[in-house]
């Protein structure tokens, strides 16, 4: 800043709370007079530790239930089998605990369905269906040629256990809402005379009334999301709660007519033994346990490319399973970067996430969680002042923390003391990698097998996006970037 005006805006990183906080302050003030009145020079965004947090409380929600201690492969019951009795008690109460075992079942979850798709007896044998090239082969080809097969035979993998419907539904799912968009900024045209109106209620209506055309579909919904009477007179509503009372009040001889049907079709779900939920279960599992690999290959190689294709599946995710503070700031995080910031400062938003402590590659960390490290070393200074503890001197530590941290690193070198690595690896986590995979390999998780299902997981759905309705994330995104418009232009 010089003169009141401000040259080049400060990054401000935090967790969302922080981030929330700091943002209501800045819109409070968006009515002062300067740039520095209305705290202009302030950028402020999210890191992506807590995020990463917020993910693994999805995980826990999804995929581990205390009553599957008894089903084996389940996330729970290989809790108990491998020995991490800490990672049972979530990762809000012990976070090391459950990521050290998240990614341990993730690397299981890859090499037992590696070993079906490459026709593997065990962890240690050698492939009957994708089987290796041989010798003579491989000693004649040069890296570029090795490559190639590799990436070949991973691309065929993630087509087999991946992307066999998350990817087809997720193309669908953004379809729907671009054709929702164009159909909301330029009028629902009517199917017979072109007529266009403002919302599709009001053209089925115009439809039905003058041109006599009656949905006759036994969905739920139309192609548009919204709720169909049931007894097919044609009318359509937004909510299920306005289509129900139309039906109590419109057909109410036919109430009784709708709870059979109900009845039927819920008994004939549960009689469908065309579904494996049991391959279900652990098809999703790897793809969210792939995800997260995404996301902390991303942050320790400073891959923001990676990490924006991250954000917009857990954007989704997040939306879904109801984490509506995540969900507000990672959408309010892209439409940033896409829309609001300039160019320039975009990128610096984007790239400018990260802290390296030892300059190694591959050793980034998020800032917020390097503000974690430094409270921890300030609680222990804080500490060792016991009852000469005061506001000054608590000030004055705060403020040194950097130097302090540079002095305690030196006086280790001098000692020789080598200080404790952040990657953690063990025999144990070994141990935990080899028995969830032989679990997952005997009981054929992830060979289609039709009928399998686990009691605590009934009806498990591959797809975990399978409830995202996206008529209402369109209606909340849209309804969000109205806000900011007023806020940011």
């Amino acid at each position: 800043m010089k003169d009141g005006e401000i040259l080049h805006k400060t990054v401000v990183h935090g967790d969302q709370l922080t981030e929330e906080r700091a943002r209501n302050v800045q819109w409070t003030y968006k009515l002062g007079e300067t740039d520095a009145d209305r705290l202009e020079g302030l950028e402020l965004t999210f890191s992506e530790f807590h995020l990463k947090m917020c993910m693994f409380e999805v995980s826990n929600k999804v995929f581990v239930k205390e009553e599957s201690a008894g089903e084996m492969g389940t996330s729970f019951a290989e809790m108990n089998r491998s020995d991490n009795s800490n990672a049972k008690k979530g990762p809000s109460k012990d976070f090391n605990a459950y990521k050290d075992f998240h990614e341990s079942e993730t690397i299981a979850s890859i090499l037992a369905a590696w070993m079906e798709f490459s026709g593997m007896d065990s962890i240690e044998g050698m492939p009957s269906v994708r089987k290796l090239p041989d010798t003579a082969t491989l000693k004649r080809w040069g890296h570029d040629q090795k490559r190639d097969w590799l990436n070949k035979e991973i691309n065929e993998f993630l087509k087999a256990y991946v992307f066999t419907q998350t990817s087809e539904q997720l193309v669908e799912f953004v379809a729907a809402v671009e054709e929702l968009d164009t159909q909301q900024r330029h009028g629902y045209p009517c199917r017979e005379c072109g007529m266009l109106f403002t919302t599709h209620p009001t053209r089925v209506n115009h439809e039905r009334t003058q041109h006599g055309k009656v949905p006759n579909s036994t969905d739920d919904r139309d192609e548009f999301g919204y709720y169909l009477c049931r007894h097919q007179c044609g009318k359509t509503y937004k909510t299920k709660q306005g289509r129900n009372r139309h039906e109590r009040s419109q057909h109410p001889d036919q109430a009784d007519e709708l709870s059979e049907q109900a009845e039927s079709m819920s008994e004939e779900g549960q009689e469908d033994k065309t579904e494996d939920y049991v391959n279900n279960y652990h098809s999703a599992r790897l793809m969210f346990g792939m995800l997260i690999m995404l996301f902390n290959d991303s942050v320790k190689e400073g891959d923001s490319i990676g990490l924006l294709k991250f954000l917009k599946v857990a954007l989704l995710m997040l939306h879904t399973y109801k984490r509506v503070k995540y969900a507000y700031v990672v959408l309010l995080f892209l439409a940033k970067v896409y829309a609001i910031l300039s160019e320039k400062l975009a990128f610096e938003v984007l790239h400018d996430r990260y802290f390296n402590n030892s300059g190694k590659a591959g050793a980034n960390i998020p800032l917020d969680l390097r503000m974690e490290h430094l409270n921890r070393l300030l609680k222990l200074a804080l500490k060792q002042l016991a009852s000469n503890i005061s506001e000054a001197a608590a000030q004055r530590i705060a403020k040194s923390l950097s130097t302090l941290e540079d002095v305690l690193r030196m006086i280790d070198m001098d000692c020789n003391i080598k200080s404790r690595s952040g990657f953690h690896s063990s025999k144990h986590l070994d141990e935990t990698v080899l028995s969830i995979t032989k679990d997952l390999h005997d009981m054929k998780a992830f060979s289609f097998q039709p009928g399998r299902e686990y009691k605590t997981f009934k009806g498990f759905k591959r797809n975990l996006l399978h409830k995202l309705d996206y008529r209402e994330f369109y209606s909340w995104a849209s309804r969000l970037f109205g806000v900011w418009q007023t806020m940011y232009y």
